[in-house]
């Protein structure tokens, strides 16, 4: 579904041909089919997204996945926040709280955590299993972004900080 989704942001933004030319023929072969299998390495979306930033910019990788998060996503993770929202309340801290577990129907293998800081800010903290390149803020910046319209709430991510396996987004309301 990740995969399948990407690929219909990519070629909405007119990518998807140039994407495809750069990527290994192992993720080229995935990309022919990507329900074939229900779980492809990450190394397949990290090719397909990685290459956003080469062929375009970080805006238009943010861009591509928020569109990818609202698209493939909202329909599954929508109700759960739904439901979540409705007992907690509305705020993205609710959302951000849980983003575990509304990751984890997508990837496998992240640590997810979120610390507030006030009533209106906090920090989303998203360890990885593997080394991370700087692309990966651009990516949690279009998923925050789809978190925020999910609470109805205008938002924002401030500079996030990036370590080896490590990126901590900082976000205020």
């Amino acid at each position: 579904m990740y995969v399948s989704g990407l690929l219909k942001a990519l070629k909405e933004h007119g990518l998807l041909e140039q994407v495809l030319a750069g990527v290994s023929p192992a993720t080229r072969a995935v990309a022919a089919a990507p329900f074939k299998q229900r779980w492809h390495p990450g190394t397949v979306t990290e090719e397909l997204s990685f290459a956003v930033p080469r062929l375009a910019d970080a805006q238009r990788l943010e861009d591509v996945t928020y569109e990818m998060a609202k698209r493939s996503f909202g329909p599954i993770v929508t109700p759960m926040i739904k439901v979540a929202m409705a007992l907690t309340g509305s705020s993205p801290a609710t959302i951000f709280s849980r983003l575990q577990e509304a990751t984890d129907v997508a990837v496998r293998g992240l640590d997810i955590t979120w610390l507030p800081l006030g009533p209106t800010r906090g920090e989303v903290k998203v360890g990885y299993p593997w080394p991370i390149p700087a692309e990966v803020e651009p990516v949690w910046r279009g998923t925050l972004r789809f978190a925020f319209e999910l609470a109805r709430t205008d938002g924002r991510v401030e500079k996030a900080t990036l370590t080896d396996r490590t990126v901590t987004l900082p976000v205020a309301w």
